[in-house]
């Protein structure tokens, strides 16, 4: 995942982002442009990682990533904490607050947080996941929440959904929060479908008459993807809702209009 996969640079914050990977060279590339761009922001990055093996570390790398990371490190700018110090206590809020306090005007944390299912319940996880919550929405915070797909099904993958305000990134789908609705980017298929199922069954949720999804970005839909587009909202849409699918690409609006998802009651397909 390139930098073009993030939003633009300003002052604007990347919010509370949950990372759903398949392996860990997945994990690490996006761990690692999250820190490259906190770095070039002038932000005080914070990652919290896993015990690893002699040479496993983002630090060990003699490559020119790895010297500017150990460069970082050196000068205060970003900071390693093994991740026993990041769970389960829940020092959170205080990391932050030290990290402010040192003058730099914003945080930008990273933890992998699936590992941490192994020390504490998944309620006191969600706990932290709602502090952290907190923090990206009243303090100069963002956050990467790792997750291994393989620890984030049924109920549990709900629950990071809902409690990551729709800010989701995977190898090959990312999801956000647009002005105008919930933004899809990348390829739905069947490896990824019960990912916008969830998101479908949070958004109708959350009680309104429309869910908006704005599929500008979308390269691909497969059968699987649309089957779980109507399930997933049947319900909601069998109470008068309605999911709206805005300005799909050529070959989406193909596939949507060949499935005839277009033709159910209560999908308005806008555009493309």
């Amino acid at each position: 995942m390139g930098d073009s996969d993030l939003r633009p640079s300003g002052l604007e914050r990347d919010g509370h982002v949950l990372l759903l990977h398949g392996s860990e060279p997945e994990r690490v590339s996006s761990l690692v442009t999250w820190i490259s761009r906190g770095l070039n922001r002038g932000d005080k990055v914070i990652y919290a990682d896993a015990p690893r093996p002699a040479g496993g570390s983002l630090l060990d790398s003699s490559d020119r990533q790895g010297t500017e990371f150990a460069a970082a490190l050196a000068e205060g700018r970003l900071a390693a904490l093994p991740l026993v110090r990041f769970y389960p206590q829940g020092d959170q809020e205080a990391i932050v607050d030290q990290a402010l306090a040192e003058g730099f005007r914003s945080v930008r944390l990273a933890a992998e947080a699936s590992a941490a299912f192994d020390t504490q319940s998944m309620s006191d996880h969600m706990d932290i996941e709602q502090l952290i919550d907190r923090l990206c929405r009243t303090r100069p915070v963002s956050a990467l929440c790792e997750y291994a797909t393989s620890a984030t099904e049924g109920t549990v993958l709900r629950e990071l959904v809902a409690g990551h305000r729709y800010e989701l990134r995977s190898a090959a789908f990312h999801l956000a929060t647009g002005p105008g609705g919930l933004v899809l980017r990348g390829e739905i298929d069947r490896a990824n479908a019960d990912v916008l199922a969830t998101v479908l069954d949070v958004a109708v949720a959350d009680g309104k008459g429309v869910v908006r999804l704005d599929l500008a970005a979308l390269e691909f839909m497969d059968v699987a993807a649309c089957r779980q587009l109507v399930y997933a909202s049947q319900d909601f849409r069998q109470a008068g809702g309605h999911v709206v699918l805005a300005t799909p690409q050529p070959t989406v609006a193909w596939t949507l209009r060949l499935l005839a998802v277009d033709q159910f009651a209560g999908i308005d397909l806008v555009g493309g």
